[in-house]
């Protein structure tokens, strides 16, 4: 339905655009006040929960190439389909949950993190069918900004219950006495949240960016630099509890991505996982371990991928290719 904004702000969206230099400028747009009926949140979940359902049942197998094209995102990219493919493996158990979880994840971070558009072919009708239409026809990739808060809104409640179901069957993984018919879940459950941290952290760059060409910033609670190194310390820590349950830097320990004794005592399933990350691994090996010891980014358009997910995987490699991020005892963290 259309809208009447209290001011301009609505009216107007600040989108990035390639110059011809090959950069990136900040080009003000016109919006269309549009935004939802009224409706109760707990239904829109629902609703929600159902369209996550479905494109991981129907669509997932071609969202990485379609969706994940940056060139500094490749590791995670070729990760997710052996993952996917783990998951429509694996029985039925809680192993099969925390990854059909963590996958809706992915695609939740996804919509959450990029600006949703109007159909190219419909945004003429919407522009003609406005009472009031901005001065200026509507161009590419065009945002409706009010609607986009409002759909952002209700995907941050599920995107917060979909990310403390996965904590907790991690925790109850991780707790078990024998862990190692959970590895592979957890493996690919450490992957993704590496995945979509970094995803969250390049959002929350361009959102202080946007802020403060917009005036806005003086209204953030912390800095994009404070938030960014905290969701890096809570990552760390995940990551210090998985190589300390499974020992990956002993020579005793359980690592099948390195040791074939280990690998052939797990599933069907997880060994092909455990097969295909090894692979991975070592072919992305030169650009992990670039990226591993790369702090939080500066500015919007620093890399500011990989980082985490090479900390995790280069420490299943041996101690040649471990630089300063040794697994330390895990300190606690608030869910």
């Amino acid at each position: 339905m259309e809208i009447v904004p209290r001011g301009t702000s609505l009216l107007w969206q600040n989108q990035w655009r390639l110059n011809s230099e090959g950069g990136y400028d900040l080009v003000q747009v016109p919006s269309p006040p549009i935004g939802m009926n009224v409706m109760a949140v707990g239904e829109w979940r629902i609703r929600l929960n159902g369209y996550l359902e479905e494109a991981l049942e129907e669509k997932f197998l071609g969202f990485p190439a379609a969706c994940i094209r940056e060139e500094d995102s490749c590791v995670e990219r070729d990760f997710l389909v052996p993952i996917f493919e783990y998951h429509n493996q694996t029985g039925a158990g809680k192993a099969k949950i925390l990854v059909h979880q963590c996958l809706k994840l992915v695609v939740l971070t996804y919509i959450m993190t990029h600006s949703l558009t109007l159909v190219e072919d419909t945004k003429a009708e919407v522009y003609q069918r406005l009472r009031n239409p901005p001065p200026v026809a509507f161009g590419r990739h065009t945002c409706p900004r009010w609607l986009n808060r409002q759909i952002k809104f209700l995907l941050s409640a599920l995107h917060y219950e979909l990310l403390r179901d996965i904590l907790h069957l991690m925790q109850e993984a991780l707790r078990l006495s024998n862990s190692k018919p959970m590895w592979a879940a957890l493996f690919a459950s450490m992957v993704v949240l590496a995945t979509t941290t970094e995803s969250q952290q390049v959002a929350v760059r361009c959102k202080e960016t946007l802020d403060k060409q917009e005036g806005t910033i003086a209204e953030w609670d912390r800095t994009a630099m404070e938030a960014i190194k905290e969701m890096d310390k809570q990552f760390m820590f995940l990551r210090n509890l998985f190589h300390q349950k499974y020992r990956t830097h002993q020579k005793k320990g359980f690592n099948p991505l390195l040791n074939f004794d280990n690998r052939n005592r797990l599933d069907t399933a997880s060994q092909s996982l455990a097969t295909k990350a090894a692979d991975i691994v070592e072919s992305y090996r030169p650009f992990l371990i670039a990226r591993e010891n790369l702090e939080a980014p500066e500015t919007a358009r620093q890399p500011q991928t990989a980082r985490l997910v090479a900390r995790f995987l280069l420490l299943f490699n041996p101690p040649e290719y471990q630089h300063s991020h040794q697994p330390a005892e895990p300190d606690s963290m608030e869910q």
